[in-house]
């Protein structure tokens, strides 16, 4: 009787399997290499390839260490028909320390020149009957100076509050191509 052919084996199966995983391993090394580069600020170089470095990536950083997050900005009308300008979003300790005596200060950018700075407020937003009361940039200055007293200067690791700058004037067109910077100072600097 005729026997039916033999199915092919495929060609080299354990060498296909090795140069698969050897490849793989590949990718993962070049992915974690991208990872680190990426979260270490400056130059690149080989030194951050070292497992300790590897291993830091993955680590909050030892001491307090501020961010902000879900920053947006907006311009709020009050009763008397003035623009004010605000900068809204969240303040983020990825670090593993308490940040304490920490302020908040905003920088408006137009390229590298610095058009305006003002004050920002913790874990204290104003409501909108107090926005839309102001009637000047004194009034929205004194609104800050009111405010910082109930705002928080604290914040444990991983924690995160809101975060709030009001710009007491605003001379500027929406078309400016305006940036911000926001920082945090504390008594580390």
């Amino acid at each position: 009787p005729p026997q039916a052919p033999e199915k092919p084996k495929p060609a080299g199966g354990l060498t296909a399997l090795v140069v698969n995983v050897v490849f793989a391993l590949g990718l993962v090394a070049v992915a974690l290499a991208a990872f680190v580069a990426y979260r270490t600020p400056g130059p690149l170089d080989l030194s951050l390839l070292s497992p300790a470095r590897v291993a830091s990536a993955f680590r909050a950083p030892e001491g307090a260490y501020l961010v902000p997050a879900h920053l947006s900005s907006g311009v709020y009308r009050t009763r008397s028909g003035r623009r004010f300008l605000y900068l809204r979003g969240e303040a983020v300790n990825k670090g593993r320390a308490k940040a304490e005596d920490v302020s908040v200060r905003a920088r408006m950018l137009r390229g590298d020149e610095v058009v305006m700075e003002a004050p920002g407020l913790l874990g204290r937003t104003p409501a909108p009957p107090e926005l839309y009361a102001l009637t000047d940039p004194e009034g929205a200055s004194a609104l800050v100076r009111r405010l910082a007293a109930e705002a928080r200067s604290t914040l444990g690791p991983g924690e995160a509050t809101e975060l709030f700058v009001l710009f007491p004037e605003w001379p500027h067109e929406p078309n400016d191509n305006l940036r911000f910077v926001v920082s945090f100072d504390g008594p580390e600097g």
